[in-house]
């Protein structure tokens, strides 16, 4: 159960700084993650236009996936990140 959690953690703390970079960090390309898009059966958003909890659930799905064998279309699109 602790090792759950501190992976559960770690995760958390990636997701949180994945998030910061993509918001703040200087970026040489002029895009960072929160630039992609999402879409549902109707409509095409981007991420700094959705929730910030959907935000930090997909910044959190993206920590897991970096390690685990999990897939993510999400990738850095600067050097920062």
């Amino acid at each position: 159960v602790s090792l759950a959690i501190g992976m559960l953690w770690t995760a958390h703390v990636v997701a949180c700084m994945w998030f910061v970079i993509g918001t703040s960090a200087p970026s040489e390309t002029g895009a960072t993650w929160l630039d992609g898009s999402v879409a549902n059966n109707v409509d095409v958003f981007q991420y700094h236009d959705i929730h910030a909890l959907f935000q930090y659930t997909t910044a959190l799905h993206w920590a897991i996936a970096q390690c685990t064998l999990g897939a993510m279309e999400i990738a850095p699109t600067n050097s920062s990140e």
